[in-house]
C-alpha cells in the first residue's frame, strides 16, 4: 500500500490509474480542476479524494502536498487537443495553465517536508512531431502545436531539475491510448460509436499510421516508471512500437463490430496529417524497466468495442 497522487484523475487515462492504485491497496489522491465532469469516478467516489486545486495555485499546491504526503505523483493534467488561435491565447494557455502546472507541483514536491519516492509525469508521441519516426527519445523534438510544445518544455525543465530533485522524476511519453470509457472526440472511440450507431464517418487520413496502446499498457509503463530507479530523469516511450494504417484500424473495428464497412470510408479530399508516421521505438523502456507492452491490438480492441457495447445497451434500457 502506498499513497498516491493523481493529476488529472478524472479523466480517461487518470481515472483508469486511480482504478488500478485502489486494487492494489493504495491511498489515493486525485486533484482536478473545479470545472471537471466526474462521472468517470463516480463508482469509486467513496474510495478515495478528490481535490479540486488549480495547479498554479502555489500555496494550494503545498497545502495539499503537506495533508496528503504522497509517495508517488502521477502528473496527468493537460488540456489536450487544443486549437491554434488568431490570438495567440493558446499559445499562453501552455505556458501559464501547462508548464506552470507542471513547474510548481514539482517544486512544491521537491520543498516538502516529505517528498515522494516518484514523480511520473505524461507526454505524448506527439512530442516528436515532424520528426522522423520511429521516435527515439533521444531524438530533438519537433513539435507542431503549443500543446505539444508545452509538453516539450516540461520534459527539459523535469530534465533540468533531476540532479536537484529528492525524487525520481521521469517523462513517460505515450501512444495513443485507448480504451474503455474514452471521449468519442478521439479515433477508437470514434470509430466505434459510429459502427454502432450505424452513421457513416469519412476517413481524413485513412493511411496515416498510428502507434494505439490499450490503457491497461499504459498503466503498466506507469507503474514501472514509479518503481524504478532507474528512470530518473528519464525520458521513455510508453507504446507498442507497432503502427498501423487508419483504414486497417476502421476495418477491424468494423468487423468486431458487426457492422458495414462502408460506414468508415476515406473522404473525397483524404491525404495525410500532421504526423503521418506516428510510431515509436520502445527498446528503452524494455531495457531500463523490463517492460514491454503486453495486449495485441485486437484483443484490446476486442475488449474496448464489448465495453462500448455494454454501454450502448445499458443507455438503450434505460431510455
Amino acid at each position: 500500500m502506498a499513497r498516491v497522487l493523481i493529476t488529472g484523475g478524472a479523466g480517461f487515462i487518470g481515472s483508469h490509474l486511480a482504478r488500478a492504485c485502489l486494487a492494489r491497496g493504495d491511498e489515493v489522491t486525485v486533484i482536478v480542476r473545479a470545472s471537471t465532469d466526474l462521472w468517470r469516478l463516480a463508482d469509486i467516489a467513496g474510495e478515495l479524494d478528490v481535490l479540486p486545486i488549480d495547479l498554479t495555485n502555489s500555496q494550494a499546491v503545498r497545502a495539499c502536498l503537506a495533508a496528503k504526503r504522497p509517495e508517488f505523483i502521477f502528473h496527468l493534467a493537460i488540456q489536450t487537443r487544443r486549437a491554434g488561435v488568431p490570438d495567440y491565447s493558446d499559445v499562453m494557455i501552455g505556458y501559464q495553465d501547462d508548464l506552470g502546472a507542471l513547474v510548481t507541483l514539482a517544486v512544491a514536491a521537491a520543498n516538502a517536508d516529505v517528498p515522494p519516492r516518484a514523480f511520473v509525469r505524461c507526454g505524448t508521441l506527439a512530442e516528436y512531431g515532424s520528426g522522423i519516426a520511429p521516435f527515439d527519445e533521444d531524438q530533438r523534438e519537433a513539435p507542431l502545436d503549443a500543446y505539444t510544445a508545452a509538453l516539450v518544455s516540461g520534459t527539459h525543465y523535469l530534465q533540468m531539475m533531476q540532479s536537484r530533485l529528492p525524487f525520481s522524476g521521469t517523462t513517460a511519453r505515450l501512444g495513443l491510448t485507448y480504451g474503455a470509457g474514452q471521449s468519442t472526440g478521439f479515433l477508437v472511440p470514434a470509430l466505434i460509436e459510429n459502427c454502432l450507431t450505424s452513421n457513416r464517418m469519412e476517413l481524413r487520413h485513412p493511411d496515416d499510421m498510428r502507434d494505439l496502446i490499450h490503457v491497461d499498457d499504459v498503466i503498466s509503463g506507469l507503474f514501472a516508471i514509479s518503481y524504478n530507479r532507474a528512470a530518473a530523469g528519464q525520458v521513455i516511450n510508453i507504446a507498442t512500437g507497432i503502427a498501423p494504417p487508419v483504414r486497417e484500424i476502421a476495418a477491424l473495428i468494423a468487423e468486431l463490430t458487426g457492422a458495414n464497412p462502408k460506414l468508415l470510408h476515406p473522404h473525397k479530399n483524404a491525404g495525410t496529417g500532421g504526423i503521418p508516421d506516428f510510431r515509436a521505438k520502445t527498446e528503452k523502456a524494455k531495457r531500463l524497466l523490463g517492460w514491454q507492452s503486453t495486449i495485441p491490438f485486437g484483443e484490446g480492441l476486442a475488449r474496448t468495442v464489448r465495453d462500448a457495447q455494454h454501454r450502448h445497451t445499458s443507455t438503450e434500457l434505460t431510455q
